[in-house]
Formats: structure tokens, C-alpha cells, sequence
């Protein structure tokens, strides 16, 4: 059974803002594997929601690992999922 992904505003605007990072600083390659990474990722979610790590003990809110160095907080609701944010592991988590 396949889930419908929403990407929050502030998931729109925190992808935008690593996927110009990542352009900046390692060039178009390097974004379009990000780029490429993230859609995978969301496809497996899609399939398996339940796949990867429960942030809550009601297991709603889980972390996704894009990357070394990035990752995504989604949301189960009901045949929804909804992705809240990414973020650069190397700062302090948004939570």
C-alpha cells in the first residue's frame, strides 16, 4: 500500500536551501546525487514508512539519513506522509 508524500512549506524551503548549498560549494553532480538520494529515499517511504528511525514513542515522527551530513523528519499521517524539514546533521537538530 503506497502513502501520498507532502513536503511541508518549511521542508520546501529547508530542501532549497541545502540543494543551493550543496550546488555552491561541490557543483551541479554533486546536487543532482543529492537530488536523486532524497526522491529514492521518499520512494522507499512511500512503500515501508515505518523503515526508519521513531523519534516518538507513538512512532508518528521519524528521522530519515539522506546523507552523512543530512536528514529529514517525516510524519505518518493516517495514508499521509508528511515531510517537516532537513536539516545539516552537523548543527543542532531543529527538535
Amino acid at each position: 500500500m503506497e502513502y501520498t508524500v507532502i513536503f511541508s512549506a518549511r521542508a520546501i524551503e529547508t530542501y532549497d536551501l541545502l540543494f543551493e548549498q550543496i550546488l555552491a560549494r561541490w557543483g551541479a553532480k554533486k546536487a543532482a546525487d543529492f537530488e536523486a538520494r532524497v526522491y529514492s529515499l521518499i520512494d522507499i517511504i512511500q512503500q515501508t514508512p515505518l523503515i526508519y528511525q521513531a523519534l516518538t514513542q507513538d512512532e508518528s515522527l521519524r528521522r530519515c539519513v539522506v546523507h552523512a551530513s543530512c536528514s529529514f523528519l517525516y510524519e505518518l499521517k493516517g495514508r499521509n506522509i508528511e515531510i517537516h524539514f532537513f536539516w545539516d546533521n552537523r548543527q543542532e537538530p531543529l527538535l
